[in-house]
């Protein structure tokens, strides 16, 4: 393992957290495939990878399926991509331990043009876009544990014309955020505003009570369409600054049996306007299969397996029982 020896280990996420890794792993080695000889073979695009919130290059999962087992990360999988290698990577994060396994990761990889930078991403992708130009094209990869990751980065990635985006929406978090009654605190309303690059999602995802209301706890109301709304209603900002969204729903479970237990939702959209038509249909063909037979991709995934962190849960979790929890 590529951990620091010393550093204690946080294990997290299920089988959904095996599919998301899939499905980036899947389409970076299609976004490089696809660029390989482009836009002439003697004058190649320069392909760039920039995970925001990139770990520490592996996952110790926590349940499910993979329960026990060290799995490699986004930023592993990306190295390791090769029809065609990408030319550059840039992997950025804000914990120093993170930050230190990165960097054991990539001396494995000396030849490579790879470089770790600790900081915030809505700080940093600025910096990033601004070196992009006509001759470059970049697959972006967002994976927040909650909120970190504000509007203006995403805007940033849309205006830059040269990037595709894989997004994990915290539907989760935003939800709690909302409150079923009542008006969300200033905090969580400044966040909201954040997330969403604008208030207007006070008017989207409430509405007003259909009869008199008795207390001012009682002035906002959550839309009834809950989840559907909220993932909706980024969806469509999501489509007035890029050129093309992938329009799937594709909700990320704790638990498959209550709809109610959504943690994210996995979104794909491209910014370059003469590629972003076939790099949504590509995302889209990868999503499809993923969310239509999630147990043959959860079986693919024993490639990703690089050890074990508990062996007591690798034992305890008889695979032909366990049901995923993607729908």
């Amino acid at each position: 393992m590529s951990v620091s020896p010393n550093r204690v280990l946080e294990p997290y996420g299920g089988d959904w957290t095996i599919v998301k890794l899939v499905v980036n792993n899947k389409y970076s080695s299609a976004f490089t495939r696809i660029l390989r000889d482009k836009p002439e073979p003697d004058r190649r695009f320069t392909l760039w990878y920039f995970d925001g919130l990139a770990g520490s290059g592996e996952v110790h999962i926590k349940d499910g399926r993979f329960a026990g087992r060290t799995v490699k990360g986004s930023a592993r999988l990306a190295l390791e991509v090769e029809d065609r290698q990408f030319d550059k990577i840039r992997l950025v994060d804000l914990k120093q331990a993170n930050i230190t396994d990165l960097e054991q990761l990539i001396s494995k990889h000396p030849t490579r043009d790879t470089q770790v930078t600790k900081g915030d991403v809505n700080e940093l992708v600025g910096d990033f876009v601004a070196d992009l130009s006509g001759d470059d094209r970049a697959f972006v990869f967002l994976d927040p544990f909650s909120t970190e990751v504000a509007w203006s980065t995403v805007e940033s990635i849309a205006e830059s014309k040269y990037c595709d985006v894989l997004l994990m929406f915290p539907a989760s978090t935003v939800r709690r955020m909302l409150r079923r009654i009542g008006e969300p605190t200033t905090e969580h309303a400044r966040g909201l505003d954040r997330v969403f690059g604008t208030s207007s999602w006070k008017d989207e995802l409430y509405h007003p009570p259909d009869g008199p209301v008795l207390s001012e706890d009682f002035e906002w109301l959550e839309s009834d369409e809950g989840f559907e709304a909220i993932v909706g209603y980024y969806r469509e900002r999501l489509i007035e600054i890029f050129e093309r969204v992938v329009p799937l729903d594709f909700p990320l479970r704790r638990d498959q049996m209550s709809p109610n237990t959504q943690m994210f939702e996995l979104m794909f959209a491209a910014s370059n306007p003469s590629g972003a038509e076939l790099a949504t249909k590509v995302a889209a063909s990868i999503m499809k299969k993923a969310k239509r037979d999630t147990e043959a991709l959860l079986a693919e995934a024993d490639d990703l397996v690089i050890g074990t962190w508990d062996d007591a849960l690798v034992s305890e979790v008889p695979e032909s029982n366990y049901q995923p929890e993607l729908l």
